[in-house]
């Protein structure tokens, strides 16, 4: 099974979304000195950067067939992508589909926008937190970093110790030896 014919689809609709609202209105734009919404944001974001979501999303016209024959976008564009480095997400206005006025049956496409931008924050905020390789010690409120080459004799003292103490009271006789029950022990 291939989903070439779905995937063929999927992008004839975004091309005629590209259309946004027809390249009379796109003219009308342009003749009044204005840039289009895409215009807008691709210079805005950084070059290459931006990603729209939701571009298919708008009113389509079909056929006797039940064919898709013609597409209006809905009038505002979501996407996200980075401003100098940094990840943004934004909404616009386009203003060549019924002059930019909301519609109300795509409301959730702005609260989507707004969701988007506060998860973004979020997911940025937990992966900070797990980004930083000292984040068991912050946990702790550990807030210097000790050098180990200053505690690894320290640390080597209190392991030997450690040894000695455990092989003493596990009967294993002198250090040297390992905690292991010998042969003898468990024969018994």
């Amino acid at each position: 099974m291939s989903w070439e014919p779905e995937l063929e689809e999927l992008r004839r609709r975004e091309e005629l979304a590209q259309r946004m609202g027809g390249e009379e209105r796109v003219a009308r734009q342009h003749a009044a000195g204005r840039l289009d919404v895409r215009e807008r944001l691709h210079r805005l974001f950084d070059p290459g950067s931006f990603h729209e979501t939701g571009a298919i999303a708008g009113k389509g016209d079909y056929g006797a067939d039940g064919e898709l024959e013609d597409f209006l976008p809905a009038n505002m564009l979501i996407g996200q992508g980075r401003i100098d480095g940094r990840r943004a997400v934004v909404q616009g206005d386009d203003f060549t589909v019924r002059g930019g006025a909301a519609d109300a049956a795509i409301w959730q496409k702005m609260v989507y926008a707004e969701r988007m931008a506060a998860l973004r924050e979020e997911i940025r905020e937990r992966l900070d937190a797990v980004r930083s390789p000292f984040r068991t010690a912050e946990r702790f409120g550990v807030e210097e970093i000790i050098d180990p080459r200053d505690t690894r004799p320290l640390l080597c003292d209190w392991a030997e110790r450690a040894h000695e103490l455990v092989a003493m009271e596990v009967g294993e006789g002198p250090k040297g030896r390992g905690l292991r029950p010998s042969r003898r022990r468990q024969q018994t």
